[in-house]
């Protein structure tokens, strides 16, 4: 493959039927959000935590399912909770780096949509619960994380019985997986025991992007403010240009070879709509991805990018809302569809004939069939 290729002739846009849906969609999600304080406005993280912990506001309490195992790995600042998901066949293990702007979020908030990635993934999932600012700014997360790759990269196959290696998260998760891997790769070659990448609405740019700082005051999960705000906690009395440090921002780091690390060209999955791409095409930076990890397939790999039409910050706008509160996203009354009435999918993503009984809640197909995917 050409390495210098234009990344344009590999962007493909998904979800273009569901536009008008997920534009109705973002008018309620904004409407709930106006109700509540932001957060940069209520300024005080363990206060935050604590009233997402019981449910209070938008934001339903964390699901916590009994397949979720906990346990710890050991870091240089001590020893890293970690929590395990490993369904009946494991073909690989998924290291997972939760979202929250590294202030917020952690390894059991997400519970029923990584126990469903196990299952149809067929992959153990170890999810991350590493050190939160402001109580602990940079590097203290990216250390934990980083200390848990290693440690995978050793145990996977006693542990799992596989050393096929797959990181991840979304949104702070993202950026800290680019980050592990740049630190494994300064390291030695460890980066190359993982085999794929999925890279989730991330933030690389600690300075902000163009797109980033004109954004504004709107809501949807996240707005300028907000954003401004989780980098100050994260990288507190640094300047922007001391946050464009490629160990920091890893969209000024040199990426070409983490292209190289498995399986087949870069993917990238984000929002078309949201403000921190550096680009409105959403895909605006070479390199980044490699198959998405919750499909180790050829077909994942075909294509490099991949942007949704109107998407916000949220897992996916294909089909519609994220609205169950399902891993922490609000629970909304579904907008109106323009399109004749959805399909109910299982969590494989085919169209169900006997309704949803072991789909996620609230999961849809659009009118032509296409599966929710999140």
């Amino acid at each position: 493959m050409n390495d210098n290729r234009g990344m344009n002739d590999a962007i493909i846009t998904t979800g273009q039927d569901l536009a008008a849906e997920t534009r109705a969609f973002n008018e309620l999600l904004a409407g709930v959000l106006a109700k509540e304080p932001q957060i940069h406005e209520v300024d005080d993280p363990p206060a935050t935590r604590a009233a997402r912990e019981r449910g209070a506001g938008p934001f339903p309490a964390p699901v916590r399912l009994p397949e979720g195992i906990n346990a710890n790995v050991p870091g240089r600042a001590g020893p890293i909770p970690v929590r395990v998901f490993t369904p009946p066949q494991v073909d690989g293990v998924y290291l997972h780096l939760h979202g929250g702007g590294w202030t917020l979020g952690s390894a059991d908030a997400q519970d029923p949509l990584l126990w469903a990635l196990a299952r149809a993934a067929r992959l153990a999932v170890v999810s991350v619960d590493y050190r939160l600012a402001p109580e602990h700014p940079y590097p203290a997360g990216p250390d934990d994380c980083e200390d848990a790759a290693r440690w995978l990269t050793g145990h996977a196959a006693a542990e799992f019985g596989t050393d096929r290696l797959t990181i991840g998260g979304e949104s702070a998760g993202a950026h800290l997986a680019v980050l592990t891997l740049l630190r494994l790769r300064a390291r030695g070659a460890l980066q190359r025991a993982f085999r794929a990448a999925h890279l989730a609405f991330g933030a690389y740019d600690a300075s902000l992007t163009p797109s980033a700082r004109l954004w504004g005051e709107r809501n949807l999960v996240l707005s300028t403010p907000v954003m401004t705000w989780f980098w100050d906690q994260f990288l507190p009395g640094l300047d922007p240009e001391q946050r464009r440090d490629p160990g920091i921002s890893p969209l000024y780091a040199d990426l070409r070879d983490l292209r190289r690390t498995g399986t087949g060209p870069p993917r990238r999955l984000s929002g078309r709509r949201r403000g921190l791409n550096g680009s409105r095409r959403g895909a605006a930076q070479p390199g980044w991805i490699t198959p998405r990890a919750h499909r180790l397939r050829k077909a994942d790999v075909a294509k490099s990018g991949a942007g949704e039409p109107e998407c916000d910050h949220r897992p996916s706008c294909r089909a519609g809302p994220v609205g169950d509160g399902v891993g922490g996203w609000p629970s909304l009354p579904d907008p109106p569809s323009p399109s004749s009435s959805p399909v109910c999918c299982t969590p494989s993503g085919t169209p169900s004939p006997r309704g949803c009984p072991t789909a996620r809640p609230g999961s849809r197909c659009s009118a032509s069939g296409r599966p929710w995917s999140g």
